[in-house]
């Protein structure tokens, strides 16, 4: 598949899962969505999941974790949850230098007669 398969994909997965939610708001609701499900910033927060399970569908289907269109969906479906294990995870962005662990080597002696009585290392 292509890339742009598995946003496709991950979108829908995206879309259908925010579907059942608010219809199962308004179903418990008496056919009224609730309160909040009617501002904009609650619809903003849904696109904005939405959108972020195309591009996690789009990273895994790259990454060749995913490979087909069920799987691209179940990434959509399951980005809340993909996102909040990887914040859990506190995964590094990116390498962190590493100290040196090595012992620092002795210093040479200013004075060049010192170095043939001075004891080596082994």
């Amino acid at each position: 598949m292509d890339w742009w398969e598995f946003g496709i994909w991950g979108l829908a997965g995206g879309l259908l899962i925010e579907a059942l939610e608010v219809q199962n708001a308004a179903r418990l609701n008496g056919g009224i969505l609730p309160p909040a499900y009617t501002g904009w910033a609650f619809w903003i927060g849904e696109v904005i999941r939405v959108l972020g399970g195309g591009a996690l569908a789009v990273a895994f289907g790259q990454s060749a974790v995913v490979t087909t269109p069920v799987a691209a969906m179940a990434i959509g479906i399951s980005t809340p949850v993909i996102v909040e294990k990887l914040k859990q995870a506190r995964v590094p962005l990116a390498e962190q230098p590493q100290e040196p662990t090595a012992a620092p080597l002795p210093e040479a002696p200013s004075d060049p007669s010192e170095a043939a009585t001075q004891e080596r290392p082994d």
